[in-house]
């Protein structure tokens, strides 16, 4: 088990059947901690599905923190772009799942939001584009329980005006069906990952550093 994952999760590892989101600000590290969590399944022997929204999910980057090319062949990478898109490729996965006769262990959009927010720029019909991004939640939602496996999103955040706070891009239309949230936020040097929300886990936090093989935990120097 990736060192930092088990950290966060501890032995049991990910849910299944349940949503986690990872979020935290532009380049805190969300699609890095991601690709630990496809080298997790695939040191299980398992297949990960990765919907790549943000066209970042490179697999050179994952080579380097799994080390194993003989595994990448279990990655299986779609970029999409649009929202309607990304719907149309959350109905087809289980056919998909099927058809390659995958042993799925885990389903990943990087990122959820980004979707999102290019519809949104058409503010004349954001009651249609909140409609659709609610179905494809609720979608993912049953994509985890039948599969009994953990679905994993990515989201971008931002920063509200009136009140300060930073706030989960879709807020409330994402805030309370991921069951499992992570916060990743840069300090220096260094990114403090946060486990947030978790139905049996109370919060804790780990201080990391990313380098080329990923997270590593932040060790102390004594001067």
């Amino acid at each position: 088990m990736s060192a930092i994952i088990q950290e966060l999760f501890e032995e049991k590892g990910l849910l299944h059947g349940v949503l986690h989101g990872i979020y935290g600000k532009a380049g805190t590290g969300k699609t890095t901690f991601a690709m630990h969590i496809t080298s997790y399944y695939l040191n299980q022997g398992k297949d990960v599905v990765v919907l790549d929204t943000e066209h970042g999910f490179f697999i050179e980057r994952l080579l380097q923190i799994h080390r194993k090319q003989e595994d990448l062949q279990h990655v299986h990478i779609k970029k999409v772009m649009e929202l309607h898109e990304l719907r149309s490729s959350i109905s087809k996965l289980k056919d998909f799942i099927k058809e390659k006769q995958l042993d799925l262990g885990a389903v990943i959009i990087d990122s959820l939001s980004n979707p999102y927010r290019v519809e949104l720029k058409d503010q004349s019909n954001i009651w249609e584009i909140n409609k659709a991004m609610s179905h494809g939640i609720f979608s993912l939602k049953k994509l985890a329980l039948n599969l009994k496996i953990p679905v994993i999103a990515t989201h971008q955040v931002y920063t509200d005006f009136e009140t300060g706070e930073v706030e989960i891009v879709g807020r409330d239309l994402v805030k309370y069906d991921f069951k499992v949230m992570v916060s990743i936020e840069k300090k220096d040097n260094y990114r403090v990952l946060e486990l947030v929300r978790h139905p049996f886990k109370k919060p804790r936090k780990v201080e990391a550093v990313i380098e080329e093989e990923g997270f590593k935990k932040k060790s102390f120097k004594i001067f």
